[in-house]
């Protein structure tokens, strides 16, 4: 798990540790996948982007995420915080058990009073983070590796 210094100023002012929120996490519900053109999405994300497809892209990674994301408000308490982190731990969950051989990362970023979350299968040559996370210099950022020991 990388994040990015706001990120870590956040948690501790709150006094959360990521890593044992997302171990102690209990989600109620897995988020649905579906496969569609080689890429793993969210079924309902995926419904709603009929209009768009792999071509229009110029990678695998570049539609995961398009197609990958959701916001959800976040009002700056732990308990949002926590909930994001749960919200988290689903897609893990569901991940890991759609394709445990595969290699994944979660992305979360919050700013301006919202939180968006989005996630891309680990591909050699391909990435949607910058490196330098604190590049990131307007919002808060984490990246969350699935399957594997490290993040890709």
């Amino acid at each position: 798990m990388r994040m990015n210094s706001s990120m870590q100023q956040l948690l501790e002012s709150m006094n959360i540790s990521f890593r044992r929120a997302l171990a102690e996490a209990a989600p109620e519900r897995l988020p649905a996948l579906v496969t569609v053109q080689g890429c793993i999405l969210f079924a309902d994300q995926a419904e709603g982007c009929r209009h768009v497809s792999l071509s229009d892209f110029p990678d695998r990674t570049g539609f995961e995420c398009f197609v990958n994301h959701f916001h959800v408000p976040y009002d700056g308490t732990p308990a949002a915080l926590q909930q994001l982190i749960v919200r988290i731990a689903g897609i893990r969950r569901a991940l890991t058990e759609y394709a445990p051989d595969r290699k994944f990362l979660i992305l979360m970023s919050i700013a301006g009073g919202e939180c968006t979350i989005r996630f891309h299968e680990c591909r050699a040559g391909e990435a949607w983070l910058a490196d330098n996370l604190d590049g990131y210099t307007e919002e808060a950022v984490a990246a969350i590796g699935v399957g594997g020991t490290a993040d890709c």
